[in-house]
């Protein structure tokens, strides 16, 4: 069955979430089968579920509302779009590992010279006595 409607949102929020079918599952108390149905579109969330998809996936209701019209019906969420999404993810959390890399690069060359330093002051101190 072709993915429309509001399975289709839900998909891209988890993308941007980067959840899996399981992860919101365990968040909702509800079976990842649950999740694959309303996703492949066989089945709809119940609005009192939809809220706490909101909640879960870090949008408001009227997220799903506003993107859920006849744009989606024809396909404006694709996969193309779902994997945009993705790398764009991908390349910020990239951009962050590299940040962390540099400053674990800097703390290790200032613990090298404090490590250096202590090695000379103790060389020091031993021929004092």
């Amino acid at each position: 069955m072709a993915k429309t409607g509001i399975g289709k949102i839900i998909e891209v929020a988890m993308v941007r979430k980067n959840f899996t079918q399981k992860n919101l599952a365990d968040k909702l108390g509800v079976k990842q089968q649950m999740v694959s149905q309303w996703i492949n579109g066989q089945s709809n969330p119940k609005t009192s579920t939809l809220a706490k998809i909101a909640a879960a996936l870090d949008v408001s209701v009227d997220y799903f509302v506003e993107n859920t019209d006849a744009k989606c019906e024809k396909g404006s969420v694709s996969k193309i779009d779902l994997l945009e999404e993705k790398i764009k993810r991908h390349e910020l959390e990239i951009s962050v590992l590299k940040k962390e890399n540099d400053l674990l690069k800097k703390d290790g060359e200032f613990l090298k010279k404090e490590i250096e330093q202590l090695r000379e002051n103790m060389v020091n101190y031993e021929r004092k006595l």
